[in-house]
């Protein structure tokens, strides 16, 4: 081809290219072949450039083509900070001497030593050290959050429909064909807040039950039960005034018992209020909130599939078994008065 361009300049280079060798390029694809061949000379120089066994493309072989992402040729990839180049080599003669001393490798054994180097004043970099972005290198290497100081809140609906369309305890719903149970609707909800850590573990939930007056306490249900409490709502789900009640509730929600700040990470539904809204909860808990991305309720929120998931199985097990208990004394009420009507004529 450079020839060619050469001696007869570049018009029509890459389709003459394309039919002087028939028995690379399939004429069924010319199109998509003379593609190929111009973005080929586009980056040429680039792979002539590039040190030898750092690029790889796509070739034929004798089993069929092979497909390799191309990472290495020149201005491809991310950019590898000064700090990572220099940090490098120095691990790895670390680990080496380790591995001498008897020392097996491990990942979490990473970190510490990354944060001993840093911590070595006559080194380039150092704890005080900061990248390109202004961001102390530490950060690159540390958590963000203390797991130990994390936490998850959500909520959840319990509703329990009959076969005949109408809904056990909380409201009449006809649309609903099967009796299951089942989230939405009207009724109660529960919240869930677990914890993080070695030592996490799911905190006394809060019940929010329905009365348009919201009248709280009720009357006859005592609110200084042991491991849960409740409040009313109009329509027995969350809501913002509900949400600061919760947030000030301290059979809910407390501070940790060792002063850490505590991360709580909720979904982002309307009925939360928004952190600058509730400063002054927030404050008493030592606590920030971080709102989950919409509809990640079931993806990536740990009270819904440790805690809510499983609850729900045992309230279906329990109506199912409750189903067939209905079921076989509907039908023995039926043969006794079949029985007896036979006994009597």
């Amino acid at each position: 081809m450079v020839k060619t361009e050469a001696q007869r300049g570049g018009k029509l280079l890459f389709p003459k290219t394309v039919d002087k060798f028939p028995s690379v390029f399939k004429s069924a694809t010319r199109r998509a072949n003379i593609a190929k061949a111009t973005d080929w000379w586009r980056k040429w120089e680039g792979y002539l450039d590039a040190a030898r066994g750092t690029t790889v493309v796509s070739g034929r072989r004798a089993h069929g083509r092979v497909r390799v992402n191309r990472k290495s040729a020149t201005s491809r990839g991310r950019y590898t900070s000064t700090w990572v180049t220099w940090l490098y080599p120095v691990l790895l003669d670390e680990f080496d001497r380790l591995q001498k001393a008897g020392l097996k490798f491990d990942t979490p054994l990473l970190c510490p030593l990354v944060l001993k180097q840093f911590s070595v004043p006559s080194d380039p970099y150092t704890a005080s050290s900061v990248d390109s972005q202004g961001s102390l290198i530490t950060t690159k290497v540390t958590t963000r959050l203390d797991e130990n100081a994390v936490e998850n809140v959500n909520e959840t609906h319990f509703v329990i429909d009959f076969d005949d369309g109408k809904t056990l305890g909380f409201v009449a719903k006809k649309q609903v064909k099967y009796a299951d149970a089942v989230s939405g609707g009207q009724g109660m909800t529960m919240v869930v807040r677990i914890s993080s850590g070695a030592s996490g573990y799911i905190h006394p939930p809060m019940m929010i039950f329905t009365n348009a007056d919201r009248c709280y306490p009720i009357r006859g249900v005592r609110g200084d039960v042991d491991g849960v409490c409740y409040r009313i709502g109009p329509k027995g789900w969350m809501d913002k005034a509900l949400d600061r009640e919760y947030l000030k509730e301290p059979r809910a929600i407390c501070a940790d018992p060792r002063g850490r700040p505590n991360t709580v990470f909720l979904d982002n539904c309307s009925g939360h209020l928004k952190e600058e809204e509730s400063q002054e909860e927030l404050q008493r808990l030592n606590a920030r909130l971080i709102y989950l991305p919409a509809n990640a309720t079931d993806l990536c929120q740990p009270a819904d599939s440790l805690v809510i998931a499983k609850i729900k199985d045992v309230w279906a097990r329990m109506w199912n078994n409750k189903k067939i208990e209905l079921i076989e004394d509907k039908e023995g009420q039926t043969r006794y008065e079949k029985t007896a009507a036979t006994m009597e004529s």
